[in-house]
């Protein structure tokens, strides 16, 4: 029987991550100098009359684009940080294969400052009964029916299924 090995991590994937890092970064850093630049420029119309209504819309401005920027980088930025981080550890560190019936399952665990994870359930194999999957890549392995996984640090990272011949 011929077996077809899946990679789930590509020599590629940290360019690619560290690539829409930067647009996320980008896309904060417009957003905060258009913030400022509104601010100034409400605070360049100020008159005795209207001083108190431009305060409150430079206070409400300022508010609203700060905290969309703080939102970007605990929703984005640090979850793209994370998940460059978990990839280079994925490609670079020391495999183990394992073998035995692989069911994925709906626990997901989510580690502090790094990536989001579900948990695959392992049948038949001494001394490992369950095993990690990073949930960006759970698309990938939900469909197929592997016989043998190989690991690092307990993270699934390739899969081998039964080739069609």
């Amino acid at each position: 029987m011929k077996f077809r090995t899946v990679e789930l991590y590509k020599s590629s994937d940290p360019a690619e991550l560290r690539a829409r890092l930067r647009l996320w970064i980008g896309a904060a850093a417009a957003i905060a100098a258009a913030t400022l630049l509104a601010c100034i420029v409400l605070c360049t119309r100020v008159r005795t009359e209207n001083a108190q209504r431009l305060l409150l819309w430079c206070i409400a401005l300022s508010t609203l684009g700060g905290w969309i920027v703080l939102s970007l980088r605990i929703f984005a930025i640090d979850e793209w940080r994370s998940a460059i981080r978990h990839t280079e550890a994925m490609l670079s560190g020391p495999r183990e294969v394992t073998e035995g019936a692989f069911t994925l399952t709906t626990e997901r665990v989510r580690i502090k400052n790094g990536v989001s994870m579900v948990r695959v359930q392992v049948d038949g194999a001494p001394r490992v009964q369950s095993l990690q999957l990073y949930d960006k890549k759970r698309k990938q392995f939900e469909s197929a029916k592997p016989v043998r996984v190989t690991t690092v640090y307990g993270f699934i990272v390739a899969y081998e299924e039964a080739a069609d011949a």
